[in-house]
């Protein structure tokens, strides 16, 4: 499955996704993402359950590379105690990444990552994505 891919099954994607840490292991060619997922329903009934997040880890196997751009030196990001992220497919970014990305291999998809409070990207290409859930639903 693509990040795409698993977007498209979340109820809000991987809008507004806070992300708590992020471990990247070159031997095994795989990123985590251990972060909490906005499941909220804004136009439910439940007007509590509009804002719920869920615990779980984003995990991207066979990665071909993992580019962070530095963060835009205008935004206040230092002291910020979390990040919040959007994705999306590279080919849907209305200017091309500011960083030149390296060649892939087949199989792979490449997206971005946005990071609000650092108004800049993270880039990633992989073979295949995966969502585990922490806990209770």
């Amino acid at each position: 499955m693509t990040l795409d891919e698993l977007y498209r099954t979340l109820p809000n994607g991987f809008h507004d996704a806070v992300v708590h840490s992020v471990t990247v292991d070159y031997s095994k060619r795989e990123v985590r993402f251990n972060l909490s997922l906005w499941v909220g329903d804004l136009e439910g009934q439940d007007k509590g359950a509009r804002y719920d997040y869920r615990d779980g880890i984003l995990a991207l196997y066979h990665f071909g590379y993992y580019i962070v751009e530095a963060p835009d030196p205008s935004y206040p990001y230092y002291g910020t105690n979390k990040i919040t992220i959007d994705t999306g497919e590279l080919k849907s970014l209305r200017s091309p990444p500011a960083v030149k990305l390296p060649p892939t291999q087949e199989g792979m998809f490449v997206s971005w990552i946005y990071v609000f409070e650092w108004n800049s990207f993270i880039y990633v290409a992989a073979r295949r994505a995966e969502l585990q859930w922490n806990g209770k639903k």
